[in-house]
């Protein structure tokens, strides 16, 4: 006989609903138990196999060089070739000029660290020790991941926070196309790269810590912040890894540059600003996942694309016939190409036009070298510098003045343009003209200042 086990009473469907309720609340209950069991004990894992290739940085940049100051400071770092003893940590801890450095290991073993590459523009750099140094820990290697990156994983950033020896802070990445942040004048600015955005407060001493995945992969660097909305910016290792490969292979790092500064704008503001509708039609259908297209911020006076005729808000559609929309691509076709041409296809108010434009050498265009001269630094100007303040990439920058130019108010920060009428375009001018010039005698310095 068949049994009816449909409730017949409004009493008999209410206790019904409450069982089924109760039974999803009980399920749901238990799965989010199993999950927090699962997944914490999972991170733990990640973090302490993470400890023994994070290291604290103690370094000294000794002279006013560049954008950096004379400074004592901590950071963070981690070794991505064990073998070799490189250790990837930002740009703006490395430097641009005189480094000297120690690294501490997880067990407090004290290493030195000399400096084998810092990147021109990108936020990175690295470092180098001797791993027969290191007697009794097990170097541990973090894995570049930067195909990992995406919205909505969860990471964490472990390095030397606020000065402490290590510390762990969670966040989740809510963006990967960030425009780069900006830090001010005379200072270091990134360019030309998207950025990674996570809600995460960190502070001083965590600059070059790596933002590591669920697998134990570095998918990012940490860069930089806002700590007072909590908000951090990592920067995505793809020219890293690229930078790292080379470097092992022991071939130089090619940086490519057309003196152009991209920015990236989304769809609607690049409709306005002159992309016609079926370029917009096909750049969609090519590139599906994308939101925008680049578009030219700043071209320097003299550099190879303004002498092309690239202008100001040009709407990037494609280079030598293939549609670049991101910074990687944009990246690869100039440090693949150094001294050759490439063909710019562009969007100008509604029109298509095609640009030939010559790579120049990135690390060219950036001073390696200083003068000591009445007690002050020079050296040649920044291509850092020439962004900032949009002036052409020549003449000899007077990072610390002291006795030179002693009677110029603003003194640093001046550019030397010629002396005794000799025009100074390099530090090798300067160096040729000041050994023609007697002891004790009076000179004429042609000078102005990059904030006038």
């Amino acid at each position: 006989m068949d049994v009816d086990s449909t409730p017949h009473t409004l009493q008999d469907v209410n206790r019904a609903k409450r069982q089924r309720t109760g039974s999803v609340a009980s399920v749901c209950d238990s799965l989010g138990k199993a999950i927090l069991q699962n997944s914490v004990p999972m991170w733990q894992t990640v973090s302490e196999g993470a400890f023994g290739g994070i290291v604290s940085i103690r370094f000294n940049q000794p002279v006013n060089f560049d954008t950096n100051p004379p400074m004592c400071s901590e950071a963070t770092g981690f070794i991505v070739d064990a073998k070799r003893g490189i250790i990837l940590t930002n740009r703006h801890v490395v430097g641009s000029g005189p480094f000297v450095g120690e690294a501490i290991m997880h067990d407090h073993e004290e290493v030195s660290v000399k400096a084998i590459y810092r990147d021109p523009i990108h936020d990175f750099g690295f470092l180098q020790f001797d791993p027969s140094k290191v007697k009794y820990m097990k170097l541990v290697e973090i894995r570049l991941a930067p195909e990992n990156a995406r919205v909505g994983i969860d990471v964490r950033v472990i390095g030397n926070d606020a000065g402490e020896k290590l510390s762990i802070l969670a966040g989740s990445i809510s963006r990967v196309d960030r425009n780069v942040p900006e830090y001010g004048t005379m200072t270091y600015n990134d360019l030309n790269t998207f950025y990674l955005q996570a809600a995460s407060s960190l502070s001083g001493g965590s600059s070059g810590s790596p933002v590591i995945d669920i697998n134990g992969d570095a998918i990012a660097l940490q860069a930089g912040g806002r700590s007072e909305e909590a908000t951090n910016y990592f920067l995505p290792l793809d020219r890293v890894k690229r930078a790292l490969e080379m470097i092992q292979a022991g071939k130089p790092v090619l940086r490519g540059s057309m003196q152009t500064l991209f920015t990236y704008v989304p769809f609607d503001e690049v409709r306005r600003m002159g992309l016609p509708e079926e370029t917009e039609v096909m750049v969609r259908k090519i590139r599906p996942e994308g939101i925008g297209m680049l578009v030219v911020r700043t071209l320097l006076p003299e550099g190879p694309g303004e002498v092309a005729g690239i202008e100001e808000g040009d709407v990037l559609i494609s280079i030598n016939g293939e549609v670049v929309t991101h910074f990687v691509p944009l990246e690869e076709y100039m440090d693949d190409n150094i001294g050759d041409t490439l063909v710019l296809q562009v969007a100008r108010d509604k029109k298509i036009i095609n640009i030939n434009v010559k790579v120049d050498d990135m690390h060219a265009l950036t001073p390696s070298q200083f003068v000591t001269f009445g007690g002050g630094v020079v050296h040649d100007f920044s291509y850092q510098l020439a962004y900032t303040y949009n002036l052409p990439v020549r003449g000899v920058f007077v990072a610390s003045a002291v006795d030179l130019l002693q009677n110029n108010p603003c003194a640093e920060g001046v550019i030397i343009d010629s002396i005794d009428s000799k025009p100074i375009r390099n530090i090798e001018d300067f160096v040729s003209v000041m050994k023609t010039i007697p002891d004790r005698a009076s000179i004429s310095l042609e000078h102005y200042s990059i904030e006038d």
